[in-house]
């Protein structure tokens, strides 16, 4: 389908978004559709008003606090770590800010109702611990097996 060029040729151009983009974002905006109207359908079970809530701490969350050290360790902390071992730590890096920030909720108790304990069954504490030790022990091993080789890390 061809579009009328603009004064500023605008429609010249080919889209650089292929069709897997395109069926992936509609796929995706089915589901948070899908969400919405559950949250609202089943707002009896689902609190919507502190759904938002947590939905507005994570934004905000995400924005001031885990940008800013993200940004922070990027700059300072790897200027420290040798060159061969830069790729392997900003992924243990990257790693651990999603789980910190998927965690959260999880660590918080949030979504928890005192009548329900079968909500939030597990110790979420450990396993956060658990899953941060398996990180940073990868982490550890990519970098010994790439020493031992004589590769640079990764």
């Amino acid at each position: 389908m061809s579009r009328p060029a603009g004064r500023d040729g605008l429609w010249d151009e080919p889209s650089r978004y292929g069709a897997v983009f395109w069926i992936g974002a509609a796929v995706g905006w089915a589901a948070i559709g899908f969400g919405l109207l559950s949250l609202f359908q089943r707002s009896g079970a689902t609190d919507p008003t502190s759904s938002g809530s947590l939905f507005a701490v994570l934004l905000l969350g995400h924005d001031l606090v885990v940008v800013p050290l993200v940004a922070f360790a990027g700059v300072v902390l790897l200027r420290r770590v040798p060159v061969g071992a830069r790729g392997p730590v900003t992924g243990a890096m990257i790693a651990t800010g999603v789980l910190a920030l998927v965690s959260f909720p999880l660590l918080g108790g949030f979504g928890g109702i005192a009548s329900n304990p079968s909500l939030l069954p597990r110790n979420y504490v450990a396993g956060t611990a658990i899953a941060l030790v398996t990180i940073w022990a990868v982490t550890a091993a990519v970098l010994l097996r790439a020493r031992a080789t004589g590769q640079r890390g990764g």
